[in-house]
């Protein structure tokens, strides 16, 4: 796992960080193992999770000291939200948002402790599970920005099988995700990070 993770490392721009998706037990490789290696590592700057379950279960057993990026689901729950985001102090919880159920409750959540909570925008390239139309993204953004408790860090897309059809799909995919990010920065947001999940690594991009 470690060689593995040189390797990437190696791949990509020291300005880009890099952000291991041990979701699905890291693949059938153990998912507390595999992420104490990458919170061990300092070539390892973020940690993703699939769901909120994911996240609590790092940091009660691991006390992971990285910044760790939920991916997918959430549940919907003042309580358990503000769990998450009270790790902040040793463990910080990033959340994707992709409906205004999410985007009202961490708002609240992120008032009731007086902290702004980070959020990165999912937009629905092609893998059709959750996330945003790419054609809807600047009206989302210009309605989120109202927020006062959430601070948009990113936003991000999925590719639905790059190892299977690398080829013309996926292209397809990434196009429509670089014009949804030309479209929102040419209607004057400056987003920090931006990203693509795929099969087993998240490269994200300053």
């Amino acid at each position: 796992i470690e060689h593995n993770i040189l390797q990437y490392r190696n791949l990509v721009e020291k300005k880009n960080l890099l952000m291991p998706v041990i979701k699905s037990n890291a693949y059938g490789h153990g998912f507390l193992e595999i992420a104490n290696i990458c919170n061990n590592s300092m070539r390892i700057d973020r940690i993703c999770v699939v769901s909120d379950d994911e996240a609590l279960e790092l940091a009660d057993k691991l006390k992971i000291n990285k910044p760790i990026m939920i991916l997918s689901f959430y549940e919907l729950s003042k309580r358990k939200l503000l769990k998450l985001v009270k790790m902040n102090d040793k463990t910080e919880v990033i959340f994707p948002i992709y409906d205004w159920f999410q985007v009202r409750l961490l708002n609240r959540v992120g008032e009731s402790v007086g902290k702004k909570i980070k959020v990165h925008i999912k937009i629905d390239i092609g893998t059709s599970r959750i996330g945003i139309c790419p054609k809807n993204a600047v009206d989302f953004l210009k309605k989120i920005i109202k927020f006062p408790f959430l601070e948009i860090e990113g936003i991000f897309g999925h590719f639905a099988s790059t190892e299977e059809n690398g080829g013309e799909y996926t292209k397809y995919q990434l196009d429509l995700y670089n014009k949804t990010i030309k479209d929102v920065e040419a209607n004057g947001f400056n987003i920090k990070i931006k990203h693509l999940a795929c099969s087993a690594a998240v490269v994200l991009h300053k």
